[in-house]
Formats: structure tokens, sequence, C-alpha cells
């Protein structure tokens, strides 16, 4: 039997592959992964919305918690009542001073849920680092097209996408992202 919190994520794993789909899949994984996490009543974004942030329009300095993830989910978020809390980046014991963690809360659906997602600007000293404390405490490194994808040991996990992975970190060329899912990395912007 389908949850329907269950219901609700997939459907926003559509809508999330739709928009990358219609959008050209700009900034998007090359693995066919869909995004598993969002409200239900999210709606396919209508022609007129606003462009994805592009690799030469987003800058550190504006790094949001609205601007860090797709605009089709930060528009399916907004709908659904979800609030927003921002915290800095650390990874293992490692804080990216210009970087952003988001937790996205909707106290109104049954369990109080819960997506989390972060962004930061990162040099190679502190990507080792990051992943040596990561690896030390049991997380999984696999390296990728993208670069070095680190996920939390699935029995440790708290949440778990369709795949069974739960927390995970994504290393690129001079940044981070990471998620509270694997498949929720497609919907946060690599913006390098």
């Amino acid at each position: 039997m389908i949850r329907p919190r269950t219901a609700r994520l997939a459907l926003l794993a559509i809508l999330a592959a739709s928009t990358l789909v219609a959008t050209g899949c700009a900034g998007a994984p090359d693995s066919g992964e869909a995004a598993s996490a969002a409200p239900a009543s999210a709606a396919p974004a209508s022609p007129s919305a606003a462009p994805e942030p592009s690799e030469t329009t987003a800058t550190v300095a504006a790094a949001t918690c609205e601007n860090i993830i797709s605009p089709s989910a930060l528009e399916s978020f907004k709908a659904e009542g979800w609030s927003v809390e921002e915290e800095p980046f650390t990874v293992a014991a490692v804080t990216l001073a210009d970087g952003i963690s988001c937790t996205w809360t909707n106290a109104e659906q049954a369990g109080g849920a819960i997506l989390v997602f972060g962004w930061s600007p990162i040099t190679a000293e502190q990507t080792a680092q990051a992943e040596q404390g990561l690896e030390a405490d049991g997380w999984k490194a696999e390296p990728t097209d993208e670069g070095l994808m680190v996920t939390i040991d699935p029995s440790m996990a708290i949440t778990v996408d369709d795949e069974g992975f739960g927390e995970t970190y994504l290393f690129g060329d001079g940044w981070v992202i990471m998620a509270g899912t694997k498949q929720n990395l497609i919907l946060v912007d690599r913006r390098s």
C-alpha cells in the first residue's frame, strides 16, 4: 500500500524530472535519477515561470535557501505552506563559511515532513578533509561522472529514497551539494 506521503513525494519526483526535461536538463545529473521528495499538489511550471539559475548568474553571494533548489520545487514548497530554516553548511567537522544548509519543514503534514538541502563553494583542501571525515564515520564514497558522491550507510540513515540511499554529498570541482537523500540531489543547483 502506498502511503500518502510517499505518493506526494513521488509526484514531486515526476514534476522535477519533467521540468528538467522541459528545460533541456540544465544542471541535471545524467544518471536518470528522479527526485522523490516534495508536496503532491505541485503543478508543472508554466512557460512564463522564472528561468532556472545559470552558471553565469548564480554567485556565492546570491546563494539563498530559495535559489539553491529548483524553481519548481520552491514553488511546490511555498504552495504547500512549507517553511525553511537556514544554517551554516557543515560537512563532517568542516564548516564552510560561504555555504548554506536549508531545512524545509511542513508541520501540517503527518509526521512533520522534513527535507534538507545544502550548497557551498569548497577548496581542494576542505574537500579532502570533509571526505576523510565522512569516510571515517562509515559513509560510503563512489566516484561518478559529476564528482565524488559520499552517502551515509543505509543502516544509519534516518530517511532513504527509493533506491535505499539516505543523506548524500556530491563533491564537484570547487563546490559541494547535499540532500537528505541521493535522489533529491537532482533538486539542488550545482552553481559553479
